[in-house]
C-alpha cells in the first residue's frame, strides 16, 4: 500500500506467511484478527507476513481506514506468480527459507493458535538448503 513492490526472491532466507484476502470477502475479514495475532505473538524478523489482495487501492485504503489491519498489505497487481495462484479466498501459503511452499490452505482458518505459532517457529529455525543460496 506504500508504493514498494516486492518479489518472492527478496524473502530468501526468511519465511514468508502470504495470504490473499479481499475487502469484501466476510470470511477473510473473520480470519484477519487471528492473522494479526498471530504476527503480534511471534516478534520474530525471520518470519514476514503479506497480506495480498487484488482489491482496488481505493477500496483497501477504505478498509484500512477503518480496520486495524497491523499486517503489510500489498496490492497484487497482475504479478503473482502460476504456483501461488488463489482459487478462492482466503488463501494462505507459507513459503519456507528456500522460498519453497510448505504450507497451502483455501478458506478461513484460526490461525492464533499454539500449533501455528510452534511451526512457524520451527520452519524459522531450520537453516536454508545450500544449493538454494
Amino acid at each position: 500500500m506504500k508504493g514498494k513492490s516486492f518479489t518472492l526472491d527478496e524473502f530468501k532466507g526468511k519465511v514468508l506467511f502470504l495470504n490473499f484476502w479481499s475487502t469484501s470477502c466476510m470470511p477473510c475479514i473473520k480470519e484477519m484478527p487471528g492473522l494479526i495475532r498471530l504476527k503480534a505473538s511471534l516478534g520474530d524478523p525471520q518470519i514476514v507476513f503479506a497480506a495480498v489482495t487484488a482489491d482496488e487501492r481505493p477500496q483497501v485504503e477504505d478498509f484500512l481506514k477503518k480496520n486495524k489491519v497491523d499486517l503489510p498489505v500489498y496490492l497484487s497487481g497482475s504479478a503473482v506468480p502460476h504456483n501461488l495462484s488463489a482459487t478462492g479466498i482466503p488463501t494462505t501459503y507459507i513459503l519456507n527459507k528456500d522460498g519453497a511452499v510448505v504450507f497451502r490452505n483455501v478458506g478461513p482458518l484460526n490461525w492464533n493458535v499454539e500449533s501455528a505459532r510452534i511451526y512457524l517457529r520451527n520452519l524459522a529455525a531450520q537453516k536454508m538448503n545450500s544449493l538454494s543460496r
